[in-house]
Formats: C-alpha cells, sequence, structure tokens
C-alpha cells in the first residue's frame, strides 16, 4: 500500500517538476544555465554533465547562434565553472538570444548547448543586512541631531524676540514715563 502511495506521489509531483534525465553518456549535457535564466554582472553559475572519459571542456558563448565569446579554453570535466561577467570589461548586448557551447577538447564531436538565456549587464545593487542596519541606525541618529538642532534654533530664536520684544515695551514704558515728567514739569 505505502508503495503505491509512493508510486501515485512520484507521478503527480513529476508533472509540475521536468527532471532531467542524463544524457552524459552520449554526449554533454549543459544544466545550467537553464531556459530564461538571467545572467548578471558578476559570479554566475554554469554547469554541465559529460563523460567520465573526456578529461577536459571548452566553454564557448552565443549570441543568436554566432559565437561572442570564449569563455574558457580549457577547463578541467568537473561539472562545473564560476564565469565572472566583469562589468566595465564585458560589453555584451542585453538580450534573451544567449546560449553556451561545451565541447570537448580531446574530442569535439562531443559537445553541448544550453537552452536560451538572458544576459543583462545592469549591476544588480545588492545591500548586506548589515550595511541596512547601519544605514537605518545613520538616519535615526542624523533625524535625532537635526530634530535637537531645530529645536535649540527656535529656542534661541524665541529668546531673542523676547529680548527684543522686551526691548520695545521698556522703550515704550521709558517714552510714556518721559511725557509724563514732563507734563508735571509744565
Amino acid at each position: 500500500m505505502k508503495n503505491k502511495r509512493l508510486i501515485f506521489l512520484i507521478l503527480f509531483l513529476s508533472m509540475f517538476f521536468v527532471i532531467p534525465l542524463s544524457k552524459a553518456a552520449d554526449g554533454i549535457v549543459v544544466v545550467r544555465p537553464r531556459g530564461g535564466q538571467v545572467f548578471t554582472v558578476g559570479n554566475n553559475v554554469i554547469s554541465w554533465e559529460a563523460p567520465a572519459s573526456l578529461k577536459s571542456v571548452k566553454i564557448d558563448l552565443y549570441k543568436d547562434q554566432q559565437i561572442r565569446k570564449n569563455i574558457d579554453m580549457y577547463t578541467v570535466n568537473d561539472g562545473e565553472y564560476i564565469w565572472y561577467i566583469n562589468g566595465t570589461v564585458d560589453h555584451f548586448v542585453a538580450g534573451d538570444d544567449y546560449q553556451i557551447r561545451i565541447s570537448g577538447i580531446t574530442n569535439a564531436a562531443l559537445s553541448g548547448i544550453s537552452s536560451w538565456f538572458t544576459i543583462n549587464m545592469v549591476v544588480p545593487f545588492i545591500m548586506p543586512e548589515v550595511s541596512i542596519i547601519i544605514v537605518v541606525v545613520v538616519a535615526v541618529v542624523l533625524l535625532a541631531l537635526t530634530i535637537l538642532f531645530y529645536e535649540r534654533k527656535t529656542h534661541k530664536i524665541k529668546r531673542w524676540k523676547d529680548k527684543i520684544n522686551a526691548g520695545i515695551r521698556k522703550r515704550k514704558r521709558m517714552k510714556k514715563y518721559k511725557r509724563k515728567v514732563k507734563a508735571r514739569n509744565k
């Protein structure tokens, strides 16, 4: 009974997830980049499956089915390559018509090409969590200092206005007093 449930579960899940079957015995299967995947400036993973008899491979980049760049002329056939796209040196035209071709060096007949993928040359803005916390703390401190400065400044202005008003009132009293003294002396 459990086996039937397990088989049913596997069949049910296979409707939603396509599990690629390896053809590494026949040739090279490019696992990554997958179709529709986006490569950006920075580190990008290229992975493949190839026969163990193949010791080294060559990796090429194609745009619109024409070779655009040789990524690596000779790399060990370990199934993975980290490709660093430099935003200042590599000037790729953004597009969704790129492919990776991996071929054997000793046996060029063994090769595989990826599905279409996208290269986006916009530098992604990634801010680590610690930096976000620092930015928030700095913003709060600056806000607090601005409020304190504003309060202090407005308090000084108020005292300054009070002194001026007190001086004006004092002058008015003095004028009134002088008028009274003149009126008495007449």
